[in-house]
């Protein structure tokens, strides 16, 4: 993701959760912490030379040029947990929407600025793959390994008020997209050592069911307790 303090610190439960309590009590501040406190834009300043944002313009195009050579074409394919407790969706689409790339379809919300395209998907930029896939439900990084996963905080965070973090009343087990996102990677690898451009294909839609209980949030009774359908 990208926007390391004024976006992910901010909106990521496994992160900010715990850093930010830290950050107010060291700095007395009165103002919400949150990406418009003056306090958070100073420090993301300090870190913007390292910050994937800076440098996602440059990626796909207006590539920099290093010791008189300019970087080669390089095809990306980001991989998003709608959701994200860790790493909040926010910093997650700001990278994508960064270095524009298309969404693959179906998704669950396509970010502003980016279009929609059909799976299977490659070389759609300039002969270079820039694609972005939704997961749901999942969890960071058990997607690709491990079967199962645990959700801990309400969706829709962060909140409003003192509590931007609400845990739920009791945390919920869903299954991953472990062999999806393996046959997905599968491919992508396969055909970029081919010498093609990387095919990237839908394995799996992702679905609004954050209780992973089979049934569509929407039409959910309780949407976070998978004992109710």
């Amino acid at each position: 993701g990208g926007g390391i303090l004024d976006t992910i610190f901010p909106s990521s439960p496994e992160i900010g959760g715990p850093a930010m309590p830290l950050i107010e009590a060291v700095y007395v501040n009165l103002q919400p912490l949150d990406r418009w406190n003056p306090l958070i834009g100073l420090m993301q300043s300090v870190l913007d030379g390292g910050d994937p944002l800076t440098y996602a313009p440059h990626i796909l195009t207006d590539r920099f040029t290093i010791a008189g050579a300019p970087l080669p074409p390089r095809s990306v394919v980001a991989i998003e947990v709608i959701g994200d407790q860790v790493l909040c969706n926010a910093g997650t689409e700001a990278l994508a929407q960064g270095m524009k790339l298309d969404v693959l379809a179906p998704h669950l919300a396509a970010p502003s600025g980016l279009v929609e395209i059909a799976s299977p998907a490659a070389g759609n930029r300039d002969g270079q793959t820039a694609i972005l896939v939704q997961y749901a439900p999942a969890t960071h990084g058990g997607n690709w390994s491990a079967e199962t996963g645990t959700l801990k905080y309400m969706p829709g965070f962060p909140f409003e008020g003192d509590v931007r973090f609400p845990r739920l009343p009791r945390s919920v087990t869903i299954v991953n997209p472990i062999y999806e996102t393996h046959e997905q990677v599968a491919e992508i690898l396969a055909t970029y050592f081919a010498g093609e451009a990387p095919r990237v294909r839908t394995t799996r839609a992702p679905v609004a069911d954050f209780d992973d209980d089979g049934t569509p949030d929407a039409a959910d009774p309780d949407p976070l307790d998978p004992a109710a359908r």
